[in-house]
């Protein structure tokens, strides 16, 4: 009987011992290692993090507005035109069906340049020149049917800026010259200054200002 009792006592004492050796034979099965798997976790952590910083500085290249003074420079020089030469009306940044662009409009004597520039590649999207109208010479005059004019083209472009209260140097004119209206001679004076632009219908005969308007550029 005591026999049976020491038997029995060993064989409980050796149970722990033997299941800690299954576990510890059970981990070492399965070959995994908890330092090796962290340092690849790591790793492949750090490259995911280097190619989202890669990707997110292309996207932000790509993405970078060119400026206004850029669009403009663009504009200018595919008109073969210098800063100095022209007066600017419009030069901002707008969208036009979904796409980012600026909006570039100036002037060069009588004539009138249209861009769209991409605001991010710098593309021409569209251009149009324009002749808004052309200044009267003598011989214009002198074409008008029973011309009676009493004051002269410059009398009538100095009467508009004296009404709008510009100073010429301040002003681009965009049309001047004489005209019929209806069996009376007329000059139509048109001209730009800043953001403003001034129409003017006054009497050739007289000088009176028959018609008088003036609005923003960007109406």
């Amino acid at each position: 009987m005591r026999k049976f009792i020491i038997t029995a006592l060993a064989c409980s004492a050796l149970v722990p011992v033997i299941a800690g050796c299954g576990s510890a034979a059970a981990t070492a099965g399965t070959g995994a290692n908890p330092t090796t798997v962290s340092a690849e976790t790591k790793a492949s952590q750090e490259q995911a993090v280097v190619e989202a910083v890669e990707t997110t500085q292309q996207t932000t290249a790509a993405a970078t507005d060119i400026g206004e003074a850029k669009a403009k420079q663009i504009a200018l020089d595919h008109a073969g035109l210098k800063e100095g030469e022209v007066t600017f009306v419009i030069s901002r940044p707008d969208y036009d069906d979904g796409r980012y662009m600026y909006d570039v409009e100036f002037y060069k004597d009588l004539t009138e340049y249209d861009y769209e520039i991409d605001a991010y590649t710098g593309e021409i999207v569209s251009f149009d020149q324009d002749a808004e109208g052309h200044a009267a010479t003598n011989a214009d005059t002198q074409a008008v049917s029973g011309n009676s004019a009493a004051i002269t083209l410059d009398a009538a472009k100095a009467k508009a800026l004296e009404k709008a209260g510009i100073a010429e140097n301040n002003a681009t004119f965009t049309d001047a010259h004489l005209e019929n209206d209806d069996g009376r001679q007329v000059y139509q004076i048109d001209f730009v200054s800043g953001n403003m632009e001034y129409e003017f219908e006054i009497d050739a005969v007289n000088g009176s200002i028959i018609e008088f308007n003036s609005e923003s550029v960007y109406d």
